[in-house]
């Protein structure tokens, strides 16, 4: 496993917490996205078969992230972004 300095350096993660929340965040939704397009019973690109606890599991970590979106969007909403 890459070190957070690696990471930052190859621009999979940014210094910032908040940055780095929301990427983890829109991974788990592209990551459901794509497990929903394929299918049940297929495999992804990396071998791994889509099955009914994959996609739970992957719906359960975005509830598990869904108080933190909605902290970092309300944060952002007070400081004037969109």
């Amino acid at each position: 496993m890459k070190s957070k300095s690696e990471l930052i350096e190859d621009g999979l993660i940014n210094d910032s917490i908040v940055i780095s929340r929301c990427f983890i965040i829109e991974f788990y939704r592209d990551q459901l996205e794509k497990f929903e397009k394929i299918g049940m019973g297929k495999e992804t690109e990396h071998g791994t078969k889509v099955s009914k606890k994959l996609i739970a599991t992957t719906k359960k970590r975005l509830r598990q992230l869904s108080p933190i979106l909605k902290k970092i969007n309300k944060r952002e909403r007070s400081n004037g972004h969109k």
